[in-house]
């Protein structure tokens, strides 16, 4: 063995050491953050039990008010959706048998092979 592998794995030591360093003092600052929010949380559980009524009334209020806002447009688009199919539909019924006549009436054009290919079409009477 050379020198160069006994330092890479004093180096793979000394990392993860760091490694374990660095996860210790991040599991104390999270530890101590969740243990003083819940002490926190116990302490003050009448101020919460307040907040959370009027969050409750508030966020009823926000409903109650986007559904009054909304509901103008809700009706409107959907009495334009209405209108739209119906014409829709008249124009179809009202088609259709202008469609059928036109079937019946449309005779084949006769087609005329000549030799020449890059003559204009000849319209026979």
């Amino acid at each position: 063995m050379s020198v160069l592998n006994h330092l890479g794995q004093a180096a793979a030591v000394l990392l993860l050491l760091e490694l374990m360093v660095v996860l210790l003092v991040f599991l104390g600052i999270f530890g101590g953050l969740g243990f003083g929010l819940h002490w926190v949380r116990g302490k003050t559980d009448w101020a919460f039990g307040k907040v959370n009524h009027y969050v409750g009334i508030g966020v009823r209020g926000i409903h109650q008010g986007t559904g009054y806002a909304v509901k103008p447009l809700i009706l409107a688009v959907s009495f334009l959706d209405s209108v739209g199919s119906t014409v829709g539909a008249l124009k179809g019924s009202v088609r259709a048998p202008h469609n059928r006549q036109n079937m019946v009436a449309a005779r084949p054009v006769p087609e005329i092979m000549t030799g020449d290919t890059t003559a204009a079409p000849v319209d026979i009477p």
